[in-house]
């Protein structure tokens, strides 16, 4: 393509084109003392650029259709699409749609820093669980951003260090500009979730197409900044994706193109066992309270000392101390070991798609803790029993109680992430609470799912 750019009010060290810069011709002293095309396909400047600067660009422009795209897959290794072709929504061809130099610099494309939470890539993996190829991985992680209700956009945010960080801005509803923000807060969260999984993504910065003349003249504005995401596709390229969920129409995502909703579709997709495991390592810095039972070998009949009976005559008779002494100690042991046992089992049901197995976990450690929770009280009245951080979790089972529908996996991680911040919370109460909610057998005498 050859296009004519000429600089209106722009001052920056980067030369503004589209696709991939092949050529570029100008008489302009600013382009002839020098410039560099980089690694990563951005064109430099010694100086900047400013007002009546004019050049012409050759340039590639790719033409990725998301549709096209998917279809080349095969169905063997695209199990989401895959689903949406046995509902007649795609065709899987399983055909090639031709080939792409290798990624030079790969490592540099997928690095992130020490720092980053580690709940960002647990959410990561959770979006992207059913997927099979670096394409559906992509399409639905921009399919979370895009998805209605889940996010706002808007240029009206917080300025702050609080406001910038990631991890706040994606999980801590108390938080400045909770979800809410413009194309960089996306693209950004986007980018980094892409490379948690091992995508090798990139931010762009540039703008949406601007007005259109009758002569064929494009104009862009100030207004059409914009920032989105570009993943690297082996045997494709790099791929665009834009997660800014922008109500104007200006910037459609790429998986609109499909023409279906993908991550609807991978929420029906069943995983197996192994990947529907607790991800406690992966949401932040917690305690292993389930690491036990999630050793198949360490079930309730296999307590230490279980033996110590064993090979005793049927004529030995305990003293009746000796046998109030071992109920006692079995009751000190079984309650605690009941409540986890409990607490495990509700979680595995949670991630099969039952928000109240979690509802039910939090208030019945409330209730152990000394709270007067009562069952005429809303999920609201409880929720500020516990405050903010349990926020996630009361509105997924309002959810559940008031508008009954299946809840996305991606709801299921943030249900069972809530409870478990709500658990950080309860470590800062006082030890004698602590101590009396761990043996208090209160919750466990109650008929409870």
């Amino acid at each position: 393509m050859l296009a004519v750019v000429r600089i209106a009010a722009l001052r920056q060290n980067f030369l503004p084109f589209t696709g991939s810069p092949n050529d570029v011709d100008s008489g302009a002293a600013l382009l002839q003392s020098g410039y560099r095309t980089r690694s990563d396909g951005s064109i430099r400047l010694d100086g900047l650029t400013r007002r009546g600067l004019e050049y012409n660009l050759t340039t590639s422009v790719p033409a990725v259709d998301a549709f096209d795209l998917a279809s080349s897959l095969s169905a063997a290794d695209a199990p989401v699409l895959r689903e949406a072709a046995a509902q007649g929504l795609i065709a899987l061809t399983g055909t090639t749609s031709g080939q792409a130099p290798d990624l030079v610099g790969r490592s540099r494309f997928l690095g992130l820093p020490a720092e980053v939470d580690t709940r960002i890539s647990g959410l990561a993996e959770v979006l992207t669980a059913s997927a099979g190829t670096p394409l559906e991985q992509a399409l639905l992680l921009e399919g979370f951003f895009r998805q209605e209700g889940r996010f706002n956009y808007s240029v009206d945010i917080d300025p702050g260090h609080a406001a910038s960080d990631l991890a706040s801005w994606l999980f801590e509803e108390n938080s400045a500009n909770y979800r809410t923000g413009y194309c960089e807060q996306f693209a950004t969260a986007m980018g980094v979730m892409a490379r948690s999984v091992g995508l090798p993504s990139r931010l762009v910065l540039g703008f949406t197409p601007g007005d259109v003349d009758e002569d064929g003249l494009i104009t862009v504005r100030e207004k059409n900044a914009h920032a989105w995401v570009e993943v690297w596709i082996d045997g494709v390229g790099w791929v665009s994706f834009d997660p800014t969920p922008r109500s104007d129409g200006v910037n459609p995502a790429t998986g609109a193109a499909l023409g279906f909703d993908i991550v609807a579709i991978a929420d029906t997709i069943e995983l197996p066992e192994d990947l529907e495991e607790d991800r406690s390592g992966l949401v932040g810095e917690l305690d292993n309270r389930d690491e036990f039972f999630e050793n198949e070998q360490a079930t309730p009949d296999a307590f230490p000392g279980q033996d110590l009976l064993d090979g005793v005559g049927t004529d030995f008779q305990l003293p009746d101390w000796a046998g109030r002494l071992l109920l006692l100690l079995g009751a000190i042991v079984f309650i605690p070991v009941a409540k986890r046992l409990r607490r495990f089992l509700r979680l595995q049901r949670a991630r099969r798609g039952d928000i109240s197995a979690v509802w039910a976990e939090l208030t019945d450690q409330l209730r152990d803790l000394g709270e007067p929770i009562t069952p005429s009280m809303t999920p609201r009245e409880i929720g500020e029993r516990v405050g903010a951080v349990a926020t996630p979790l009361r509105r997924a089972q309002e959810r559940s109680e008031y508008a009954p529908e299946a809840p996305s996996r991606a709801q299921r991680f943030e249900a069972i992430e809530s409870l478990r911040r709500a658990e950080a919370g309860f470590r800062d109460r006082p030890l004698q609470d602590r101590l009396l909610a761990a043996w208090r057998p209160r919750s466990l005498r109650r008929t409870r799912r």
